[in-house]
């Protein structure tokens, strides 16, 4: 009887900690959500950096003549083009968001409308790159960078 007593607390005390991790306590998320904000920001800041050198690059090189390479080329301005718009309105919103003490729903929505947009445009990239090269980096680049940088809940990664 004894047994059965001590199996069913260690399954009771397994539930509660994954419950733990799953559901965080509110104080513990709202301090994410404002980390997260200020992330979004200087990570929209930094990326609308490169987007233009990296347009400008583009720009500045000249056309090999092969309809692929020509085709992958517009892909890639095109897709950096939206990108930095995405990034600009980014920037904006978080800019006045986070100065906030607490996260409101636009807080979080931009956090992950963020994850959203990088993820969407590692796959654009990738897609667009599968006309010049079988790589898929800037897929994987994405997946890694919203890991390291933004705080979110395990449920939620998964």
């Amino acid at each position: 009887m004894k047994k059965g007593a001590e199996k069913v607390n260690m399954i009771s005390s397994a539930i509660y900690d994954i419950k733990k991790i799953a559901w965080p306590d509110k104080s513990i998320m709202d301090e994410i959500f404002m980390i997260n904000i200020n992330r979004v920001f200087y990570l929209s800041t930094i990326s609308i950096i490169a987007r233009v050198i990296t347009i400008a690059s583009f720009l500045n090189e000249l056309s090999t003549g092969h309809q692929a390479e020509n085709t992958w080329r517009i892909g890639i301005l095109i897709s950096h083009i939206t990108y930095l718009v995405f990034l600009t309105i980014l920037c904006i919103l978080s800019y006045i968001y986070r100065k906030n003490n607490k996260p409101s729903l636009v807080t979080i929505g931009i956090q992950y409308a963020a994850i959203a947009l990088i993820i969407f445009y590692g796959v654009a990239i990738t897609l667009i790159d599968q006309l010049v090269t079988p790589s898929i980096t800037p897929f994987i680049i994405a997946c890694i960078a919203i890991s390291v940088i933004f705080l979110i809940r395990p449920l939620y990664g998964l």
